[in-house]
């Protein structure tokens, strides 16, 4: 049977998938600003697969900066929007326990009592700037619409299908020329041929079959033929780095609730002192809101999450309707016996090596999370990717003609390689007849300005998701000095608010900007140790008591409870009950101790100073490594 020709095959449905597949499609917005000369009379036939079709359940892409707002809106895709129920978000309210007056601490134990529901917050408001906003929802709901979008514009099938791991090579230049895939509905294994073969799966199992190892490089005419990806050990450069994981919960909302943050339509982050990492709150549908828990790698509280919402998380919630909709699912699982029906998902961390030239295979590409990823935290891979389709769909389309030619089956233009024939699992098509993209010097040039025109924004979101979730989720004293540093930052409110929020909600790609309001914190920071009041414990004067109030009361209770089961024993057990414990406390000394919110005397500045280039060091040690992983040729 002959293989199925396309000229661009996407590999993944998810978010990125459908709309790249729309981008390119001649429905796309995209269109209106590239030359009809530029541009095919024909669409683009495109093959988008998924190895599953239907909705799926996730607990991150659920939250769309108003940057990504924006690039839909370029795409024409932003009714995908539209009919899924969901929430406008117009900022931020970030939030921290205040800490009280004083601590009672207990005689024997030494620890100081935990928040309860009764905690008092101090919160920050940060909107989003010039009345933009993002959204938020269920992912399921929108990946379904993203779809829909996709398959309604000309000239993209959508096939449900398992990609195998085992891509379709050219022999003799190692070239990706497509797929094999097995439908759902079968078990035949088919072969699906492209011009040009985007994985936009989500993951990195296609990383290595894209990504030429250092010692691998094409080979010239008439050298030994490649017909699978080699090994070495330089592979391990390809692997996702965990950061821990999110925990997700659905809460769902009273009948008479609206929303039950303690902002509407804002999301809503939540430092604890006492928690492993920050909480992350927003409303995903009219009846429902997200709560993402953060477990960092290795923390002990992996092995018992549900004991740790319960101890934790639960009592510090900010709202009454977030703890009793909480404790709802909590005394569920209880009364089933079971445990909570929580979602996990791995907080991922994947710099983006440069495609194309001698790194990458000629035939594919790599797009969305398969090729870039960052921590969840700031909601902006979907950002990210959008932004992306936006910048690459643009440079194919401005090269549609040279790329894909007018149409057809026959496209002669291949050069690399012998002129030879190459047997394709019985079907054999000669070299010269290849379904390729004849000229990848073209593409080649595409992907070194792709590269550089994506610097800004993903530079900027990649490096803040991970500079936020180091500095909100630390436990260090250096990196709780930066952490409150960072919540009196935003308390000067103007710049100190707009230019950060800018950053966050994807309006600015700007990573100078970044770097100077991430060091603003930490000089501010700096500042505040020196001069803000902060907690500090205090030990009042011993107090002592001869016991006979506790005498007194407790041969009293002893004696009318002897009454009521026995007047002789009752009597005698209650009166040496009594008189002894309660001479026992009498006599014990009470140690009076006490929080206090004080500032720093002139005596303790030496130590502060030294402490200073500690903070500081930590927040070069923070924001460094980062900026080095955006601006290095990888």
């Amino acid at each position: 049977m002959n293989p199925s020709k396309y000229d661009v095959i996407i590999v993944g449905a998810g978010v990125a998938g459908p709309a790249m597949a729309y981008a390119l499609s001649s429905s796309s917005n995209l269109r209106k600003a590239i030359p009809e000369s530029s541009q095919r009379k024909k669409p683009l036939q495109i093959l988008l697969v998924d190895s599953k079709l239907r909705k799926p359940e996730r607990i991150v892409g659920e939250l769309l900066q108003p940057g990504g707002v924006l690039a839909l809106r370029r795409l024409g895709l932003e009714r995908a929007l539209d009919n899924i129920d969901a929430v406008r978000a117009k900022g931020y309210c970030v939030m921290r326990p205040k800490v009280p007056s004083s601590l009672g601490k207990s005689q024997n134990e030494g620890t100081f009592e935990k928040g309860s529901s009764g905690t008092q917050f101090e919160q920050v408001h940060i909107p989003y700037p010039d009345g933009n906003e993002g959204r938020s929802f269920h992912h399921g709901e929108f990946v379904s619409s993203l779809r829909a979008c996709a398959a309604s514009a000309p000239g993209v099938t959508l096939l449900e299908a398992s990609v195998q791991s085992d891509l379709v090579y050219c022999p003799h230049t190692g070239r990706i020329l497509g797929v094999r895939a097995t439908r759902s509905s079968g078990k035949r294994v088919e072969i699906f041929l492209a011009k040009l073969t985007i994985f936009a799966n989500g993951n990195s199992s296609f990383r290595k079959a894209v990504y030429l190892p250092a010692t691998t490089r094409p080979p010239a005419a008439g050298a030994e033929s490649i017909s699978s990806p080699a090994k070495t050990p330089t592979d391990k450069n390809l692997d996702t780095k965990a950061l821990g994981s999110f925990y997700g919960l659905v809460l769902p909302h009273p009948p008479n609730k609206s929303y039950i943050l303690p902002m509407y339509q804002h999301g809503t982050v939540v430092l604890v002192p006492d928690a492993a990492g920050p909480i992350l709150l927003y409303q995903v549908s009219s009846h429902d809101t997200r709560i993402l828990i953060d477990i960092p790698k290795n923390s002990p509280h992996a092995r018992a999450v549900p004991a740790y919402i319960k101890s934790i998380i639960l009592p510090n919630l900010p709202t009454p309707e977030l703890r009793e909709s909480l404790q709802s699912l909590v005394d569920e699982a209880e009364e089933k016996e079971g445990k909570l029906k929580m979602q996990s998902a791995i907080n991922p961390f994947f710099p983006a090596p440069p495609q194309g030239g001698c790194r990458t295979r000629e035939g594919g590409l790599l797009l969305g999370d398969a090729w870039n990823q960052r921590h969840p935290l700031t909601g902006g891979g979907m950002t990210v990717a959008f932004w992306d389709i936006v910048t690459l769909a643009t440079e194919l389309i401005s090269t549609e003609k040279e790329l894909f030619g007018e149409g057809g089956t026959g496209q002669a233009t291949s050069t690399n390689g012998p002129k030879d024939t190459m047997p394709l699992d019985g079907h054999v098509l000669k070299h010269e007849e290849e379904w390729t993209i004849g000229r990848w010097d073209l593409m080649d040039d595409i992907f070194n300005r792709w590269w550089w025109r994506r610097k800004g924004y993903a530079s900027t979101i990649n490096i803040l998701s991970v500079a936020l979730y180091d500095l909100f989720g630390g436990s260090s004293s250096n990196l709780e000095t930066l952490q409150t540093g960072c919540f009196k930052y935003f308390e000067l409110g103007g710049e100190a608010i707009n230019g950060p929020v800018t950053l966050l909600a994807g309006l600015a790609p700007r990573p100078f900007l970044l770097f100077c309001h991430f060091f603003a914190v930490a000089f501010y920071s700096l500042w505040v140790m020196f001069t803000h009041r902060r907690p500090v414990l205090v030990r009042g004067q011993n107090t002592k008591n001869e016991g006979s109030n506790g005498y007194t009361n407790g041969h009293a209770n002893g004696h009318a409870n002897g009454h009521a089961n026995g007047h002789a024993n009752g009597h005698a057990n209650g009166h040496a009950n009594g008189h002894t414990n309660g001479y026992s406390n009498g006599h014990t000394k009470i140690m009076d101790t006490r929080v206090v919110m004080r500032r720093p005397s002139i005596l303790e500045y030496p130590n502060l100073v030294i402490r200073s280039f500690a903070v500081f060091w930590t927040a070069c040690i923070v924001f460094g490594p980062l900026m080095w992983t955006e601006i290095k040729w990888w």
